[in-house]
């Protein structure tokens, strides 16, 4: 009599185990973004509730639906009057009060109280009507989601602020992505974060990997760009290639001396291949992206944050749509016809690029750009390779899809992108402070900000006792 009713259930447990185990990685960081993520965690909530009291058990790997909440807080900065978060893929944060209520109860009894004390941060600030964000943010707690608040919500008496709770450090290897925060304490708090996964198959994370963050003095400064159009990463110069549809530079293992304490992460540089077993498939490394964040001010600037990339040799694709890593991948390229004295220079391969909010003011400068913002904080960036960099600037809308609770929601945001192209390696400081940058230098493979000294070793990037 129970025969349907239990293959029903079989059927949608295998289904809603593999979103949470895909879907949301090791340590809660979703792989399509806040806009496909949280219409999914609506209708998981429930059922993993559901699921949990009728068979007493959980859904998905421990770490994975229970961290979701956890690393939306680490990464999220409240202040009295806002809450911002680093947004990757499709959609952002701040979370709203729906998967605070829904989820809740998924978190690990030990850091309750850090997520409980953002789940009142948030409702505040949605009840004062100061919980915006140009992802729009769905700040409405539904009826559904009321009565979970009812089961889960915590008292004022069971929350605590995050700082001691939640690590100021949290590395995902599943999704091959680190988060980097220097405190929980206001709206200065500062964060980074570096993303490198593809997910297997292809999925909306090639667009964003080897992509990283930066927010800090209560500014948020590196920045999500568009789908298609400037992003925080590396990509192929389109007067480069045949064909203005680049191939995307996929940033795949990762790298670091101390995976759960690093100030230092290195991503392999993988090219992405097409075969007729699989439409998508990872080549062998070829270059590297690494990151490296301080915020210990021994430079004499509260943040540090250091990009290097080392990148192949390639040459202009020579049939329209080739993948211009093609040659670089074989052992022995065929040698190359010299080209004739009317032709032209090829356009450098790659091009580097910064995308930040409109509102800052940007000046460009020959050795790098300064933003500044408000009150008189600045992020300047000191690009030391190549060593005659040419930077360009742009404004305009990107086009994105927004978060929604029922329909799908297109938007534009405005941009800001800083470009430089050239033939790597890449090496770029970033210092943000106010008042007066910390000088930088650099002599052989020690770079100097300030008094601090970043060692350039084999595998990346390292601090100097």
């Amino acid at each position: 009599a129970d025969y349907w009713p239990r293959l029903w259930l079989a059927s949608a447990r295998l289904r809603m185990d593999l979103w949470v185990t895909h879907a949301i990685s090791e340590r809660g960081w979703n792989i399509a973004g806040d806009c496909y993520t949280l219409p999914s965690l609506q209708a998981l909530g429930p059922f993993a509730h559901a699921h949990a009291n009728a068979t007493g058990a959980a859904l998905g790997s421990p770490g994975h639906l229970d961290w979701v909440l956890p690393h939306q807080v680490a990464k999220t900065v409240f202040s009295a009057e806002r809450a911002f978060a680093p947004a990757y893929g499709r959609g952002g944060g701040p979370y709203g009060p729906m998967p605070y209520a829904r989820c809740f109860g998924f978190v690990p009894p030990a850091l309750q109280p850090a997520v409980g004390w953002a789940a009142h941060r948030t409702l505040e600030l949605a009840l004062a009507s100061k919980l915006t964000s140009e992802n729009l943010v769905v700040d409405e707690l539904d009826p559904a989601s009321a009565a979970f608040a009812l089961v889960n919500w915590p008292t004022p008496a069971q929350v605590k602020p995050p700082q001691g709770i939640l690590p100021v450090t949290i590395a995902d290897r599943q999704r091959c992505a680190w988060l980097w925060r220097n405190r929980y304490q206001d709206g200065e708090d500062a964060v980074a974060a570096l993303a490198g996964f593809i997910h297997p198959g292809g999925d909306w994370g090639d667009v964003v990997s080897g992509e990283f963050r930066l927010a800090a003095l209560g500014h948020e400064w590196a920045v999500r760009g568009g789908l298609t159009k400037w992003t925080n990463t590396i990509r192929f110069n389109p007067d480069f290639l045949a064909s203005r549809k680049a191939r995307q530079l996929v940033y795949r293992e990762a790298t670091a001396p101390n995976p759960d304490g690093a100030t230092a992460v290195t991503l392999d540089l993988c090219p992405l291949l097409e075969s007729k077993e699989s439409r998508e498939k990872l080549g062998p490394p070829l270059g590297s992206r690494s990151f490296l964040v301080d915020y210990s001010g021994g430079c004499g600037a509260p943040v540090l944050a250091v990009l290097r990339d080392e990148l192949p040799v390639v040459t202009p694709p020579a049939v329209k749509g080739q993948d211009p890593f093609e040659e670089a991948l074989k052992a022995a390229p065929a040698a190359k016809a010299a080209p004739t004295a009317k032709a032209a220079p090829p356009a450098p391969p790659y091009q580097w690029q910064f995308v930040t909010l409109p509102e800052h003011k940007v000046a460009l400068r020959p050795d790098g750009f300064t933003l500044t913002a408000t009150h008189g904080v600045t992020l300047q960036a000191t690009v030391l390779r190549p060593s005659k960099a040419t930077l360009t600037q742009e404004t305009g809308p990107v086009a994105t899809e927004l978060n929604y609770r029922h329909d799908h929601r297109n938007g534009q945001l405005p941009r800001t992108a800083v470009t430089m192209n050239g033939h790597g390696p890449f090496l770029v400081v970033f210092t943000i402070q106010r008042g007066a940058a910390p000088a930088v230098a650099l002599a052989g493979d020690q770079l100097r900000v300030g008094p601090r000294t970043v060692r350039l070793t084999d595998k990346g990037l390292a601090l100097a006792p």
